[in-house]
């Protein structure tokens, strides 16, 4: 293959980035991507098995998911590194069983190094240094911008980490040998201050600095350099220099003039005092401490969005900071400075250092930093991002004992800084609202949101406390509010005049409640609006645009979804909207993270509402109708594929955007579009049935069924696919009346189309809904009809589920041998179509004909497989039913623990959807496991609640009952009496479904 006549430049040493002309590729998609493309340049010379990679890259992945990782990582790589117009495997290779680079195709910094480091080796240690080892040392060492790939910690990259390392250092210290040699004092000194960055920890390397500091006539700055390795070695190796560099630095106390420099900054410049109690951040705290006290770094940016707490944190972290630099800890707000020009003048003060003719203010509080170990913080510098950096830059080699520590609403972009990002304190979620009150209340006291809540309310009300009352809303409150510390001081303070429930009917104007009273605070905290316009107005007018249109998305959006409904222009494209949210991310403006291979970004609702204000009539109109065409599309896309081998990855995608399609479908709705509105409720049908949606698509539904205009006639079609939609959500929610009209009228539509497919389709939920009523001879009958029509249209997937429908229905009638071979057959047929809910549901139900059978081995097997598959999926439906037969099967085989763990989960997820024919079953089964254990009179309560919810819905327990009720309130009278019996029996006919859930849940003994 002809070598391509632009090469790519792979660079590893500090960072990860790929060039090609002025092109330059430094984001990826995944950390793993740029692992990927690292491991493959650094080892250029032979092609890589996709297992070893897959082992790599991905050891705790299993091959599968792991060798979809790499196909993906693969296929992006491609798109970035071969471009429109070059040749497919010009630079990446890759087929079935490896992967690789083409080798002419690229260099890598590493190999320039290494060449470098070669040219530049002596044939002898002793061996003078002439002008060409000279240049190819010079040159490995602007190579080297910083270690192997940071932030990776792959084995490979760890060792060959410390392998570059150990070439590096000694190319240094030829040079610094070789300079000293020549008395060029200047280089001399910024090798070996290189090398000692690099190591600091090398006694050695700070012998080579003091001495040429010496040598060069710097006595003073000498000592202060032993100060500090005297420091460093005992606190991070309990050692202390050895009797050379103690002899060096005795030379150099009786040599060492009166030095004519700025006094040392005054210890302990007052950090400002916090009246109020801290909550939270431990954990970037720690990792503060951690990179500061024993990782070596001197420039640390805690990055936020406005209001995160950032400077609270800063004033935290510099507390706690303080022992270890001995109270020298400076603090210099600089919110009210405009100019970066006068940071050194602000610091000289702040200093209190005398004003001097002879050297400017950089240097003066340079020298008075460099006295001792120093920490400084620079508080809230977002503002000042363009000139502050090289000055910040300056002051860091000036003073070389100096550690910064900057708050920011977005980095610097410095050599050698590490950022801490500063998120929203964690707010409640909703889980908590299924864990039963006194749990709930006592995992509310851990979260930070709500311990800020409770005590800034607490300041301007003693009495206010987190009681059970108030807890749920107290939650909502820190949820809606986002976490976001400055919101939740706003609203706490109302605390006085308001209830958690009323401010919560207040927060759908959040900004007008979100307003402080206090003179004591910078104007731009005294209002979220005015914190949230700080951020917005530091923006150029291209990004206030982008992000005001951003705020159409919710739950978070992809860069496609991006590109197609906020971009006006074509040609900006992809890559100038991806460029458009970095940015913002890096202003603290926009969360990234990964979800499904794929990178999702979001941002906080506050932040939405603020950016949703900022809509005008000429944004707001043609911007929410491409967002609700861009979901449309992609509802109709997944459609196909939801009874499909791809269903997983297509069910995960809706997930994910689950939020948007709802905001698409709301406005839709509001601009009465009952034609795509339907088109787009058909389309989410079997989303909506799978992932245990089935109350918000019956409400969806019944929205659009209730707009003023309909469908016209000639779109029948449409009209009958919504309502079979709607039968089926009805169905779910065990409205059976309802259900069965909807179907009728369906099916009516289907006849007057001559439609085969859909009939069946209308049949088959006919013939389930009369299964449930246990009217199985017409139940039979509808379905028999169904897999016709769907066979004769030649519609597998139709067949497959009316055989399924067939098989349950035998299982009702308690005919074993033809349930097996109809639920065999559907579970045959759905494997074929690759629909793996569906053929997970077949194996359950295959579980139960075990059951029956008394095979309680066979059947926990296969009950456990369709579990796994169903869970794998997503679908909460059949996830709680398969819990619910697993809590059976463990019931009968005296596995009371594990059935009553199987049934917790059931129940749980039972509740969560709404799905009362399952909470009916579980209640009866938590009932039977009561009995099991001799608990007669709670089982008596637990059987007669779910035999009243059994009659409201409608339902059959069969082929359970009669025969296992008989048997356990048979047992049950014998063990209570005649009047027990009927006391427990009436008290459990009065419980509501979640009541009787909640007593098998807490009364097990």
């Amino acid at each position: 293959m002809d070598s391509p006549q632009a090469h790519w430049r792979f660079e590893l040493l500090g960072a990860m980035r790929g060039r090609l002309g002025d092109h330059v590729l430094e984001r990826f998609q995944t950390q793993k991507t740029a692992a990927l493309l690292a491991y493959l340049a650094y080892y250029p010379e032979r092609r890589h098995t996709r297992e070893s990679l897959v082992d790599i890259l991905w050891p705790n992945a299993d091959l599968d998911a792991g060798r979809n990782r790499l196909s993906q990582a693969v296929g992006w790589l491609r798109a970035q590194l071969e471009p429109p117009g070059s040749p497919r495997g010009g630079v990446l290779l890759a087929d079935r069983q490896s992967v690789g680079l083409n080798p002419p195709s690229f260099v890598t910094d590493v190999s320039q190094f290494e060449a470098a480091i070669h040219a530049g080796a002596a044939s002898e240690d002793s061996a003078p240094m002439d002008e060409r080892r000279r240049a190819a040392l010079q040159q490995a060492v602007a190579l080297y911008h910083g270690d192997l790939l940071p932030g990776h910690y792959d084995d490979w990259a760890l060792a060959e980490r410390a392998r570059l390392l150990g070439l590096y250092l000694p190319a240094l210290r030829r040079l610094i040998e070789d300079y000293e040699r020549r008395q060029e004092w200047d280089r001399a000194l910024d090798y070996a201050r290189r090398a000692l960055a690099a190591d600091p920890l090398a006694e050695e390397l700070h012998g080579d600095l003091m001495r040429l500091l010496a040598a060069s006539g710097q006595p003073a700055a000498a000592l202060r350099q032993f100060k500090e390795m005297e420091r460093l070695l005992a606190k991070e190796l309990g050692d202390e220099p050895s009797a050379a560099s103690r002899q060096l630095i005795a030379d150099l106390r009786r040599i060492a003039p009166s030095p004519r420099t700025a006094p040392a900054a005054k210890r302990g410049a007052a950090l400002p005092l916090q009246m109020t109690r801290f909550f939270g951040r431990e954990t970037e705290i720690a990792q503060v401490r951690a990179l500061i006290e024993t990782g070596g770094a001197r420039l640390v940016t805690l990055a936020g969005m406005g209001g995160a707490g950032k400077t609270r944190m800063a004033i935290e972290t510099a507390t706690r900071l303080s022992a270890h630099f001995q109270d020298a800890v400076f603090f210099a707000p600089l919110a009210d400075l405009n100019d970066a020009r006068l940071i050194p003048s602000v610091l000289a003060d702040l200093l209190t250092l005398p004003a001097s003719g002879d050297s400017m203010p950089l240097e003066r509080v340079a020298s008075a930093l460099s006295a001792r170990p120093s920490l400084l913080v620079l508080d809230n510098l977002e503002h000042l991002i363009d000139e502050a950096p090289p000055l910040i830059r300056t002051l860091l080699e000036l003073a070389p004992s100096l550690t910064i520590l900057v708050t920011s609403r977005q980095r610097l972009n410095l050599d050698g800084e590490r950022e801490i990002d500063v998120p929203p304190l964690a707010a409640p979620t909703e889980e908590l609202s299924a864990a039963p009150p006194d749990a709930a209340l006592e995992r509310l006291t851990r979260i930070d949101s709500v311990r800020l809540f409770v005590d800034r309310a607490q300041s301007v009300r003693p009495s206010f406390a987190l009681t059970p009352q108030n807890a749920e809303d107290i939650a909502r409150l820190c949820a809606r509010l986002d976490g976001l510390p400055l919101a939740i001081e706003l609203c706490a303070a109302w605390a006085q005049t308001l209830t958690p429930a009323q401010m919560l009917a207040h927060l759908t104007r959040r900004f007008d409640l979100l307003v402080s009273r206090r003179t004591d605070i910078t104007p731009r905290h005294r209002t979220l609006r005015a914190t949230l316009e700080y951020s917005y107005l530091l923006l150029p007018p291209d990004l206030q645009d982008f992000f005001i249109r951003l705020s159409v998305f919710r739950g978070g959006w992809t860069l496609d979804a991006a590109t197609a409904i906020c971009r006006d222009v074509p040609e900006q494209g992809a890559l100038s909207t991806l460029e458009a949210i970095t940015e913002m991310h890096e202003r603290s403006l926009v969360a990234a993270e990964e979800v499904n291979g794929e990178m999702r970004y979001r941002m906080l609702e506050t932040l939405r509402e603020f950016a949703v204000e900022q809509w005008t009539m000429a944004v707001e109109g043609p911007l929410q109708q491409r967002h609700a065409e861009f979901f449309l599309a992609l509802a109709e896309q997944a459609e196909p594929h939801l009874a499909s081998p791809e269903q997983a990855a297509w069910f995960a995608r809706l997930e994910a955007e689950h939020d948007n399609l709802r905001a698409a479908l709301d406005w839709l709705i509001a601009r009465q579009d009952e034609d795509k509105g339907l088109r787009m409720a058909v389309a989410l049908s079997k989303f909506w049935e799978m992932r245990g949606y089935l109350r918000e698509a019956q409400q969806w539904l019944e929205r659009l069924r209730n707009l003023p205009s309909h469908v016209p006639q000639d779109n029948l079609r449409l009209r009958a696919r919504a309502l079979n939609a709607y039968a089926v959500s009805l169905q779910g929610l065990t409205d059976l009346t309802q259900a069965e009209i909807y179907a009728r009228e369906a099916l009516a539509a289907w006849r007057t189309l001559d439609d085969a497919s859909g009939m069946a389709g209308s049949l088959e939920i006919l013939g389930e809904i009369a299964m449930m009523h246990e009217d199985y001879g017409p139940a039979v009958r509808l379905l028999e009809e169904a897999r016709s029509l769907a066979h004769g249209a030649g519609d597998q997937v139709m067949t497959a589920s009316a055989v399924h429908s067939l098989g349950r229905i035998a299982l009702a009638r308690e005919n074993w041998t033809e349930a097996w071979s109809n639920l065999s057959e559907s579970l045959r047929l759905h494997r074929t179509l690759g629909d793996q809910n569906k053929a997970a549901a077949a194996l359950n139900n295959l579980g139960l004909v075990a059951r029956y059978r008394g095979e309680l081995m066979a059947a926990r097997d296969l009950l456990g497989q369709a579990l796994s598959e169903h869970q794998k999926l997503g679908d909460r439906h059949r996830v709680a039913i398969s819990q619910l037969n697993l809590g059976t099967v463990n019931r009968l085989d005296g596995q009371y623990g594990d059935a009553l763990a199987a049934l917790t989960q059931a129940t749980t997820l039972a509740l969560e959807i709404d799905d009362r024919r399952v909470q009916a079953w579980c209640i009866k089964e938590i009932g039977h496991l009561a009995c099991a254990e001799g608990r007669f009179e709670q089982g008596m309560r637990l059987l007669s609640a779910s035999e009243s919810l059994r009659k409201a819905l409608g339902i059959s327990f069969s082929p359970a009952d009669p025969d296992e009720l008989d048997r356990d309130t048979a047992l049950g009278k014998a063990a209570l009496g005649d009047a027990g019996f009927a006391a427990a029996w009436t008290a459990g006919g009065a419980l509501s479904a979640t009541d009787a859930i909640e007593e098998g849940r807490a009364n097990r003994v």
